[in-house]
């Protein structure tokens, strides 16, 4: 929380919902921005993933797409989008490449250690490697925003509703022709 009162220079919000991940040998994490996902209150939110112990490239860190938040085609097209208003694919992609190509590159990670953090924008496109080992890759994720903007209700309060909606569609329009009709 200090890191975030000067980062934002005012007081900060912590979501209440907490998400916790685990990915077996070849698990792995689509690429997307979490903006689809907490999309109705500011757009200043900042997410921070953490790894639970020590995260080598073997084990399948978050693998981000630096500057991709400035993006303007993907910004102003698929982080536009929300998971539980829109039927839509909400993978970006699954293939490192495809994201190097389209939306530019080198993609970065790391070894993580013990205690790390990965702080970045809701609008900046990420994912993961594959987990590689046969240990499991365990790994938090919490967002932050200041309490003076206006924040997406479905992450805050006693009991947070999550999404009520995300992936009960009939009719889904596949993010190849999204990508298609964005030219992206």
């Amino acid at each position: 929380m200090d890191f975030f009162q000067s980062f934002l220079s005012e007081i900060p919000l912590a979501y209440d919902m907490k998400v916790g991940r685990a990915q077996a040998r070849g698990g792995f994490t689509e690429f997307h921005v979490d903006h689809i996902f907490m999309n109705r209150g500011t757009d200043n939110v900042y997410s921070v993933w953490r790894p639970i112990g020590e995260c080598p490239i073997e084990m399948g860190p978050l693998l981000i797409c630096p500057g991709s938040h400035r993006h303007e085609r993907l910004q102003e097209t698929y982080a536009e989008l929300d998971v539980d208003q829109d039927a839509f694919e909400w993978q970006f992609s699954d293939d490192p490449f495809d994201v190097i190509d389209t939306i530019g590159g080198p993609l970065a990670t790391a070894d993580f250690r013990m205690g790390d953090a990965l702080i970045f924008s809701s609008r900046l496109l990420h994912g993961s490697l594959a987990n590689q080992t046969d240990r499991f890759r365990i790994s938090v994720d919490n967002r932050y925003q200041s309490v003076e903007e206006p924040v997406d209700g479905r992450w805050v309060g006693a009991e947070p509703i999550d999404h009520y909606n995300f992936g009960n569609w009939d009719n889904v329009t596949p993010m190849s022709e999204l990508r298609e009709e964005w030219g992206i």
